[in-house]
Order: C-alpha cells, then sequence, then structure tokens
C-alpha cells in the first residue's frame, strides 16, 4: 500500500522569519487544571517512549492513564488548536500530545521542528507548526531560545509558545540547572489555508 502524501501547504520559509510568528499566551487552563497535569507529571514513571531520531529516553510520556488528566490534555489541545487556526490563518490537525520532562543537566541544542540544519527535511517533516505548554516554572535554566531573532523566554506556568517548524526558527533549550522543567509538546499539520496570514 502506497502511503497518500497531504499537499505541503506551507513549504520551508513560509512564516518568514519575523519573531512576530512566535506567539505566547497565557493562563491557557484554569489554575488547578495545571495543577492536576503536574501532579500527573511529578508522579508518573512511564518515561520510556522514543521519539524519531533523538534521544528522549526517559524523558518523554505518551500514554496518560487518568482519565480526568486526559480530560485535561484534551482541554488544552482543543484551545491550542483554537488560538493556532486563529492567529496563523490555517486549519490543522494534531500529534499525538507528549508530555516531557527536562531534568537537571538536560538541553537541547537549536534545532527545527520539521528540518533539519541545512534545510533538507527531517525525520517530521509535517511538523508545520509547535506548541509547548508549561506545567511549571519552578526550575533553573530551561530557557526556550530562538537564536535567528535573538529571543530567550522563560514562561510562567500555564503559558503556551507556539511557532513555525521551519529553520527560519530555529529553537533549543537551554541547560537546567536545578529542579525539573515539565511541558506538553504538540505538533501541528497543516491541512488547509484560510488565505489569510
Amino acid at each position: 500500500m502506497t502511503k497518500r502524501r497531504l499537499p505541503e501547504y506551507t513549504p520551508a520559509g513560509f512564516w518568514g522569519s519575523d519573531s512576530s510568528w512566535i506567539m505566547t499566551i497565557e493562563s491557557v487552563l484554569d489554575d488547578d487544571e495545571t495543577a492536576e497535569l503536574l501532579r500527573y507529571a511529578k508522579c508518573n514513571d512511564d518515561w520510556g517512549a522514543v521519539v524519531g531520531q533523538y534521544d528522549w529516553q526517559d524523558r518523554v510520556h505518551r500514554n496518560v492513564t487518568e482519565p480526568n488528566v486526559q480530560e485535561i490534555v484534551d482541554k488544552l489541545t482543543s484551545a491550542t488548536k483554537e488560538f493556532l487556526e486563529s492567529s496563523y490563518g490555517v486549519s490543522l490537525f494534531d500529534t499525538i500530545p507528549q508530555l516531557n520532562r527536562w531534568r537537571v543537566g538536560d538541553r537541547q541544542p537549536p534545532h527545527a521542528d520539521k528540518q533539519e540544519l541545512d534545510g533538507s527535511p527531517n525525520c517530521c517533516p509535517n511538523y508545520d507548526l509547535s506548541s509547548i505548554f508549561y506545567l511549571n516554572d519552578d526550575y533553573g535554566g530551561g530557557n526556550i531560545f530562538f537564536p535567528n531573532q535573538n529571543l530567550s523566554l522563560s514562561p510562567k506556568a500555564n503559558t503556551l509558545i507556539c511557532f513555525p517548524g521551519d529553520v527560519n526558527y530555529l529553537h533549543g533549550v537551554s541547560e537546567v540547572t536545578y529542579g525539573v522543567r515539565y511541558t506538553i509538546s504538540v505538533f501541528w499539520t497543516v491541512a488547509d489555508l484560510r488565505g489569510k496570514r
């Protein structure tokens, strides 16, 4: 069976490189919902999901086992989709949300979510847009940074950051120096343009 490819509505460079496409929204969930996600993350011991070609062993969780927590993740995903579709003027579908754990010493060098550094497709060329939700802020370091835009962010808990996935929006995470940083990442594929940008 041949796998059908979707049309590529947002090829590399589609969003340019302006920092205005790096968007932040605070208070996405109720504080008690964010606290419940954080409780789940801290109590979880299943961090063995393997993601693409990167070394994420012991850092990713994909199989939420508590129905009430799954409801909150679904609410977060729905709110994120609504925000992204409105802000970027596109229709989207998502990947499986993944809970990420960043311990002391963890970091990530600058990378693009849909391309290699040389601009060629990577293992996830359908990651047109990226979203990261912050469950906590009681850690040191762990800033997300965008070298092309000369931007470094240290979001508060219950904050969502969204940005395009191509090499114009290289991003990384500075080394976590104390505590544990918990985030939820969702990657989005553009299914259709809505005629605005």
